[in-house]
This record gives structure tokens, C-alpha cells and sequence, in this order.
């Protein structure tokens, strides 16, 4: 896939998009719960663009904009549902980003009126194709690259358009390390040349954390466990280190990433204990394909990078359960 160029299909439904866009003027954006740098970026671009038009925008999620993220334009006009006492009205149009379906947005799903025209705008393989056009392929590095060609039809993006999208990239593909696409560092490049910086953009996201979140990964790093059998590290984050930290998940941002460091695995998984159940974050090393472990449990993301959450269940019943499929799906490839 070129830098200016999209595969026919893809042409059609961008096509369509551009017409919703400029036939209605009231939309409503909104991502996944527990927003990334993907999926929140992508909507700030979307927002300031869409202004940027003269249309109006609201942007809606079922959780917070996370501290290292708040760096981002627009940022702070991110609305928390349930919370805002105002009920978004008004609006014609739904830009879901980088979400694989509806149930993944959490209370915000309940918002979604049935007369608006649902645009589903994504790059996860297991995406249910929910709306009323998909624009779905997982062939793209980060659900910010689509938006870049997006935006493009109109010209080129501003600065703050520019951060956003560099964001996104930077962050879902792990600093450009995993599931990169054909045209990501020309589309970064591009983006570097309309103002986004990326050492700026890196200082926030990966070298401005709070005291506290730190103590909470020495706390963190005391349950590393490596299975030398399977290659396998994981550890936890238990409700009571948030408490003797003064922390809560949103520090848990990139904790992951640590585990990942570690030379002898082929695949790390981080456990954060929630009052519901676990929430589960895995990544791979040496091509193991979390997905699909992460799917096993209603979960999903990409092959080298996915999460879940196994509702009900303690921290050791959630450990337990996911050495079992992870070594069942290692038995399957073995045997294959």
C-alpha cells in the first residue's frame, strides 16, 4: 500500500466517509474502554479536524484520559460517561476508533442512538464489522494511520492533528517495534514534517511518570515469575499495592513493556487485579501469537500485543488460568 494510494474497496468506503462528513454536521467520537494512545489520539485528531470544518464534535469515553496522555491537544475536552450530569444529544453521526466492537465500549454503547449512522474505523483482526460502514483492516500499524489518509483528503493536518496522529503510531506499534505497516515511516515522517516532535511526544509518554507509579513497579517487579519450560514471565499488580502506593491502574501504563525486556521469553503477561476480576495485558517475543491467547478469554488486540479481562476471579485463579491456555495453545502449535 502506497503512501497516496488506498486498494479500490478501501477508496469506496473512504469515499462514503467523506460524504457523511460533509453532508452532516453534529458527531459524536469515541474508543474502547481503558483509552490508548491509539485509540484517544485518533479521536482528538478526528475532533480538532472536524472543527476545523466547521462542524460540531463531542468526544465520549467510558474511562478517563490516562496522566501521560493528557500532554495531547484537546485532551481535556474529553467527556467521561457515566459522570457528565449532560446526556450528548444532537449528534448525527458515531466515529467509533480503533475499537473491535460495540461491547468494548463499555456504558458509552448505551448512548448510541439508533438513527445515527455508525462509522467504524479500525485495524484489530477480529473486529465485528458493527456499523454502518467499516472501514476495518488490519494490515495498517495503528487506527491512527488510517486517520492520516483521512484527514489528508482535506490537506494536510495541522500541528496538533500532526501530535495526535504521531501518537497514535508510535504508541501501538511499541515505538515502531511490532505490527508496523507498509507506509508507517513515511506517514511518521510526514507527520514530523506538520509539526509533530518526536522527542517531545516520547518525553511525555515514556519519561514523565509520577514517583508513585514507580514505586508501585518496584512493588510490581518483587512477583516476576519466568517458567523456563515455556518461556513465560509474568507478574501482578494486586489492589493492595495500589493502596500502600496511592496509585490506581492508570500507573500501570507501559508496566508491561518491562516484562518484555527479558531476553529468555517468548511471551510475558502482566496481571492488574480489579474489583471485578483481573485485567490481563500481554505481549509476545519471538513471533507467539497473544491474540489468540487473549481471545480465549473475550479479549483481543494483535498478534504481538493483546489484553483481557477475566471477570470473578482472583489474582492466582487468573495466573492459573492463563498458564493452562497458554500451554495448551503452545502443545497445539507443537503438534501441528
Amino acid at each position: 500500500m502506497s503512501n497516496d494510494h488506498l486498494r479500490q474497496p478501501e477508496e469506496e468506503k473512504l469515499s462514503r466517509i467523506l460524504r457523511v462528513i460533509a453532508e452532516k454536521d453534529a458527531f459524536f467520537l469515541t474508543t474502547h474502554t481503558t483509552p490508548d494512545g491509539d485509540g484517544l489520539a485518533c479521536e482528538l485528531a478526528l475532533l480538532l479536524f472536524l472543527e476545523r470544518h466547521g462542524k460540531k464534535a463531542v468526544v465520549v469515553n467510558a474511562d478517563p484520559v490516562p496522566e501521560i496522555y493528557r500532554f495531547l491537544p484537546a485532551a481535556d475536552r474529553v467527556t467521561i460517561w457515566p459522570g457528565s450530569r449532560d446526556r450528548p444529544t444532537g449528534y448525527e453521526v458515531v466515529f467509533v476508533l480503533d475499537c473491535g466492537n460495540l461491547p468494548r465500549l463499555g456504558p458509552v454503547s448505551e448512548l448510541i442512538k439508533l438513527d445515527a449512522v455508525v462509522i467504524n474505523i479500525d485495524h484489530h483482526i477480529r473486529n465485528t464489522n458493527f456499523g454502518a460502514i467499516n472501514w476495518v483492516n488490519p494490515s495498517y500499524a495503528a487506527c491512527g494511520e488510517m486517520l492520516f489518509y483521512l484527514l489528508k483528503r482535506f490537506g494536510p493536518p495541522t500541528r496538533e492533528e500532526a501530535i495526535c496522529l504521531y501518537t497514535a503510531l508510535m504508541t501501538d506499534t511499541g515505538s515502531f517495534l511490532y505490527h508496523l505497516g507498509p507506509g508507517t515511516f513515511s506517514i511518521a515522517q510526514q507527520l514530523v514534517d506538520y509539526g509533530a516532535s518526536p522527542e517531545e511526544i516520547g518525553q511525555h509518554v515514556y519519561f514523565e511518570r509520577p514517583l508513585v507509579s514507580l514505586q508501585l513497579l518496584s512493588l510490581c517487579l518483587t512477583t516476576l515469575k519466568f517458567d523456563a519450560c515455556t518461556g513465560v514471565c509474568w507478574a501482578r499488580v494486586s489492589q493492595e499495592m495500589y493502596r500502600r502506593t496511592g496509585t490506581d491502574e492508570e500507573d500501570t501504563e507501559k508496566f508491561v513493556d518491562y516484562l518484555r525486556c527479558v531476553k529468555e521469553a517468548r511471551l510475558v503477561f502482566l496481571l492488574k487485579e480489579r474489583s471485578n476480576g483481573v485485567k490481563v495485558s500481554l505481549r509476545s517475543r519471538r513471533q507467539a501469537d497473544v491474540e489468540k491467547i487473549a481471545r480465549f478469554f473475550g479479549g483481543g488486540g494483535h498478534r504481538a500485543a493483546a489484553g483481557c479481562l477475566i471477570p470473578r476471579v482472583s489474582l492466582a485463579e487468573a495466573e492459573k488460568l492463563m498458564l493452562q491456555v497458554i500451554r495448551s495453545q503452545m502443545k497445539e502449535e507443537r503438534e501441528k
